[in-house]
């Protein structure tokens, strides 16, 4: 049976754009992979008539989709200069902009941060991703460093040259993309919208490869056993910087692992903006700011003014020296 070309929540006759900018075939006749955008709008672009058009736009604030060329189509949203040595609008790929800005200055001047959408908004981009993958065969694999903007402009550390881009398979941002300098979709809750796109997909996240697991078995032997045990104090401290640096980069296995696993349990704030979420608790802003800083001072039987992020700070790591305490006394039978 024919892989369906229509995606069955999108509308697609608001903006289609097909009938008049035909497209091309794919490179391979499959798609093997999904690239993000970010409009930079708040509102449905007019992408010049369909001259620069995606394959999808979402609007992940009012939870509403709309569907400009078949799925199988060259969509026109990328660059494709010719020293790359591959058709970056052909090589299988589906392209859907997200409305939202990138760019903190126009969200301090328009809102709609790109990464502060609506969890119904993520759940969708998960819903419309799922459908893409499970349709057309398409990995649900994200790229695995994800920049915030205006870091990702350019030549970044994460853009693709022409053979990564071909080979890649999986979920990327047009920050990956060869050819191409636009950093978008930057700061984008990339973890939730993968986690959201398994979960409708009927996935599980993928197992630890052996590589992996001896990657983690060095680094807690080296760190645990070396560092953190005989020097509580002094290594905890260290090492819990270190081992949010490396969740926030998705820097190895651990990293990514760790980052995953802290997304999961205390939402994408912990995990990508620790110093942020102690300043958001001291200063109770936003409901997340309000809720951590009310289990701070109930867990520390503070009163008065708000707690200092220092104070914050000074908590968690406290909680992580005694963590550490219990191991060495377990480890010694006490």
């Amino acid at each position: 049976m024919a892989n369906a070309k229509k995606l069955s929540m999108a509308n697609t006759t608001a903006q289609w754009f097909q009938d008049n900018f035909t497209g091309g075939d794919m490179s391979d006749g499959v798609l093997e992979k999904i690239l993000l955008h970010s409009t930079e709008t708040r509102s449905w672009p007019g992408y010049s008539g369909g001259a620069s058009s995606p394959t999808l736009t979402i609007d992940p604030w009012a939870c509403e989709v709309r569907q400009h060329h078949d799925l199988d189509r060259s969509a026109r949203a990328l660059r494709d200069p010719s020293y790359t040595g591959v058709r970056e609008n052909r090589d299988g790929v589906v392209q859907i902009e997200i409305i939202g800005y990138c760019d903190p200055g126009l969200v301090a001047d328009y809102g709609h941060d790109i990464g502060e959408i609506p969890d119904d908004g993520l759940r969708l981009i998960g819903q419309v991703l799922a459908e893409i993958a499970v349709e057309w065969d398409v990995p649900l694999k994200a790229a695995e460093r994800w920049l915030s903007y205006p870091a990702s402009y350019g030549d970044s550390s994460v853009r693709m040259s022409g053979e990564e881009y071909d080979a890649f398979k999986g979920v990327l941002g047009h920050m990956h993309a060869s050819g191409n300098t636009h950093g978008d979709p930057g700061d984008i809750d990339i973890d939730t919208i993968m986690q959201y796109a398994r979960e409708f997909a009927g996935q599980e996240e993928d197992e630890l490869t052996p590589e992996d697991k001896q990657w983690m078995a060095d680094w807690h032997k080296k760190h645990l056993e070396h560092d953190v045990l005989p020097g509580v104090e002094g290594a905890v401290r260290a090492g819990v910087l270190s081992a949010f640096e490396d969740a926030d980069e998705r820097n190895g296995p651990f990293g990514r692992r760790f980052g995953s696993v802290l997304n999961s349990l205390f939402g994408r704030l912990i995990r990508r903006h620790v110093k942020k979420a102690w300043g958001a608790a001291a200063r109770r802003d936003s409901p997340f700011g309000r809720q951590m800083g009310t289990s701070v001072h109930r867990a520390s039987n503070l009163t008065g003014a708000p707690a200092t992020p220092d104070q914050v700070e000074a908590l968690v790591r406290s909680a992580m020296d005694d963590l550490a305490a219990r191991l060495a006394a377990e480890r010694d039978g006490k």
